[in-house]
């Protein structure tokens, strides 16, 4: 047998023992759905605020921020609100100067 399969028995060179401080993968998973349970409750809650007392965009753009590192569609929603944050600031300062 030995003849056929000569790696037979020992570890290939992609196989590494288990380290002790990496995470396993169930311990990702674990994290990842709780940074997105986080994320969408902020989300929840900076809409909520919109129409009641409290910081509803700040809280929005950081739940944004949040699930950008995990979605796609987060990070180019997150890109829209900073163009159109930029815009509007742009739009503030030149008014501001234009009354001068």
């Amino acid at each position: 047998m030995a003849r056929w399969f000569p790696v037979l028995g020992r570890p290939s060179a992609s196989v590494r023992p288990e380290d002790p401080t990496t995470p396993t993968l169930a311990l990702r998973h674990a994290k990842r759905l709780i940074k997105i349970m986080f994320a969408v409750t902020l989300l929840i809650a900076g809409v909520v605020m919109l129409v009641l007392p409290g910081p509803g965009m700040l809280v929005i753009v950081l739940a944004l921020a949040i699930l950008s590192g995990e979605f796609v569609w987060a990070r180019r929603l997150l890109e829209r609100v900073k163009q159109g944050t930029r815009g509007a600031l742009d739009l503030v300062t030149n008014n501001r100067r234009g009354d001068r």
